[in-house]
């Protein structure tokens, strides 16, 4: 079958026409730290197979709806693909048997066999790749999409057969975060430490979250000005939470909630221990935030 791949010496250098995207997928907005949380991983199954992404990844778009680029996996389907430029849109059509798809980005029409539809997204030029959304493609073109929330996957079956999610379960980075955290129980606490060998407040929570690929600065004042503004009647798994120990409503100490109205931390007197931020005795009095940087 041939393979339509086009390089062009313009901005549109290695544009390759990617047709489909996965179902959409109602998903939280992720907050920001120095660095963002990384974006949880979607994946496309065809039948019984993986299907891989060379460059251009699966993304979540303005209106929810989680785009991927699949070239791959419309070539392996059996469909032509031909597309021409419209000023800087890109106009793509799909053709297998007496079957027509014509879509455009940049607008929600798709003409399935000469008939129009709106889809509740646009496709899109990313990366340099044309990303399409799936339900309206696939249902165009006789396939059928399940989609399977524990390992967000879009599972694509053109043989009439019911198919196993093959991608690995996915687990929340807030999930990951508190494992970590807890991984450090017991660790002594030492000023200025930011090792397994020693932490203090700061060093631990700037290391468990570098270990899940999120960047924080390396004191607890600097860390109280990142993210979002959490009520504590709001807060979540993975969320930073903030006291004043000394000096009242100055940031002195950082820890990370785990849920149940508690959280982890280096401390002088415990080390890297659980507690209570309601605590009547110690912590409920000195509480005074709490930032959200996933």
């Amino acid at each position: 079958m041939r393979r339509v791949f086009v390089r062009m010496k313009s901005w549109r250098a290695k544009l390759a026409i990617s047709v489909f995207a996965i179902v959409g997928i109602l998903c939280q907005v992720q907050g920001e730290a120095e660095a963002a949380a990384p974006a949880p991983k979607y994946s496309v199954q065809l039948n019984d197979k993986l299907v891989t992404f060379p460059d251009a990844k699966p993304y979540l778009d303005g209106a929810d709806r989680v785009q991927v680029p699949i070239r791959f996996l419309t070539e392996s389907m059996g469909y032509s693909v031909d597309w021409k430029l419209e000023g800087k849109q890109v106009a793509v059509t799909m053709k297998k048997g007496t079957a027509t798809v014509q879509l455009k980005t940049g607008d929600r029409k798709i003409i399935v066999n000469g008939k129009a539809e709106l889809m509740d997204t646009v496709p899109v030029l990313k990366q340099d790749r044309t990303f399409v959304p799936v339900r309206f493609a696939t249902e165009a073109l006789n396939a059928n999409v399940t989609w399977h929330q524990p390992t967000l996957s879009a599972i694509i079956a053109t043989d009439g057969r019911t198919h196993q999610a093959l991608a690995p379960v996915y687990v929340p980075i807030s999930e990951k975060i508190i494992k970590t955290a807890k991984a450090y129980m017991g660790t002594p606490y030492v000023w200025g430490g930011s090792t397994p060998k020693g932490f203090d407040c700061s060093g631990l929570t700037q290391y468990v979250y570098a270990k899940n690929s999120v960047s924080l600065p390396r004191v607890s004042r600097d860390q109280y000005k990142t993210g979002q503004p959490v009520a504590k009647s709001s807060l979540k798994v993975g969320d930073l939470v903030f006291f004043s120990l000394n000096q009242k409503g100055v940031v002195g100490h950082v820890g990370i909630y785990t849920g149940n109205g508690e959280f982890i931390s280096a401390t002088s007197s415990k080390g890297v221990s659980i507690a209570k931020i309601n605590d009547p005795y110690y912590w409920g009095a000195k509480y005074i935030g709490a930032k959200r940087v996933l």
